[in-house]
């Protein structure tokens, strides 16, 4: 088998969203999920008003080290240009700067959402 490009799509039926949000995929991002050290290659979408914004394919990997004791845990997604779809997701993310294209996102809870009161 030759390889090919990874399809994903993400669909939000009847939903509504005050936030933006990330839609991720892989085969084999569950197990990094669960704990075990591995660098999944999966899918990253990146929605705003129920509006796809931008899409990529890279790589996951673990980040941090007290959140991966509980069930919260940290992850780094890095676009990787050879694979052939997007080099960067491209929106401005954040208000507090000007910077309108990312390689590289880290998505982990916040403190108090592993340390609860």
């Amino acid at each position: 088998l030759l390889p090919s490009f990874i399809q994903t799509n993400t669909y939000f039926i009847g939903e509504e969203h005050t936030v933006p949000v990330i839609s991720i995929a892989g085969n084999t991002l569950q197990q990094l999920l669960n704990g075990q050290q591995s660098n999944p290659v999966g899918s990253f979408e990146y929605f705003r008003d129920g509006q796809l914004i931008d899409e990529a394919v890279g790589q996951y990997n673990k980040h941090g080290n007290d959140s991966w004791a509980y069930g919260q845990r940290g992850i780094d997604y890095i676009t990787r240009d050879q694979y052939g779809y997007n080099n960067e997701i491209k929106d401005k993310i954040f208000e507090t700067t000007d910077r309108d294209g990312f390689q590289r996102l880290i998505l982990k809870a916040a403190a108090n959402d592993n340390y609860p009161f």
